[in-house]
């Protein structure tokens, strides 16, 4: 993504190393050496900050910022629904890249949306609006085909709730896309990869064929890490394939096979009456 020259001064208004209370969870911010500062939600990175916008310092949010600078002209007045916002980070960069888009945030936290919005230099709405809810109860409630692209990066703690790993769920991040749309969700990749396999299930049974990126050593269950699920009509782009492979870390797009070996022995995740499993938060 294109780099715009900003000041790398710390913005010592603001109140690091401190514990601060939010609706759900407690945040702390920790200042780095460069101007920027990452966002930690109970003990996790959940995002990072940095002067120059478009500068993504996690991997699996420089993916996906890839996959959409090489798809889509910089012009391009795209529609982007973020289910899980965080510091909102990633919709800050696509909204600065994409200046014509409306990028769309759910966030469950109410208290850690106000915190954002007075920490972070976010673009005014619609370019970023930030909704406060639960994704998966506000999801039957957003209109059908209207978005360009879908971003499923909901977390609590370090694990995606089974309500938006659900079957449910993904019927719903379906209909909401329309039909020359692209589906971006972030998953954690545990090295026993179980979880991954019931996510590439049931992901397949409503969109068919997706894509993985993810680092090698993940795949040989080296260690934990992060990879993207990609559902794009025809497939990723032969650009989009080169950017991932410049990125810093060694990342890589998984070929069909190497996708049914990771799948195999996984089953489709389906909520049925399951209340509690549905009001899971972020």
């Amino acid at each position: 993504m294109a780099r715009n020259r900003r000041s790398n001064r710390l913005p010592l208004h603001l109140p690091f190393f401190e514990d601060i209370p939010t609706s759900h969870s407690v945040v702390r911010l920790e200042p780095e050496t460069d101007g920027s500062y990452t966002v930690i939600i109970d003990g996790m990175e959940s995002s990072h900050i940095h002067p120059d916008p478009e500068h993504l310092v996690f991997e699996y949010m420089r993916w996906i910022a890839l996959i959409m600078t090489t798809t889509y002209p910089r012009e391009t007045a795209l529609n982007i629904a973020h289910l899980g916002g965080g510091a909102a980070s990633l919709p800050r960069a696509l909204a600065h890249h994409f200046p014509a888009s409306r990028n769309s945030v759910i966030e469950l936290d109410a208290k850690l949306i106000n915190l954002v919005r007075e920490w972070v230099d976010l673009p005014p709405s619609p370019r970023v609006a930030i909704r406060e809810g639960d994704a998966f109860a506000v999801l039957p409630t957003l209109r059908t085909a209207r978005f360009d692209v879908v971003i499923r990066d909901v977390f609590s703690n370090s694990r995606t709730p089974v309500a938006m790993r659900s079957l449910e769920a993904a019927r719903e991040q379906r209909r909401i896309l329309n039909d020359d749309g692209i589906f971006l969700a972030n998953i954690a990749m545990d090295r026993d990869q179980r979880e991954l396999a019931d996510e590439i299930v049931t992901l397949r049974e409503v969109f068919g064929e997706i894509e993985l990126i993810a680092e090698p050593s993940a795949i040989k269950k080296r260690r934990r890490s992060n990879c993207i699920a990609v559902y794009a009509p025809g497939g990723l782009s032969d650009d989009a394939r080169r950017a991932i492979r410049t990125d810093a870390v060694t990342v890589r797009t998984l070929d069909k096979k190497t996708v049914d070996k990771l799948a195999s022995g996984g089953s489709v995740v389906e909520l049925g009456g399951d209340a509690n499993a549905a009001t899971v938060g972020q």
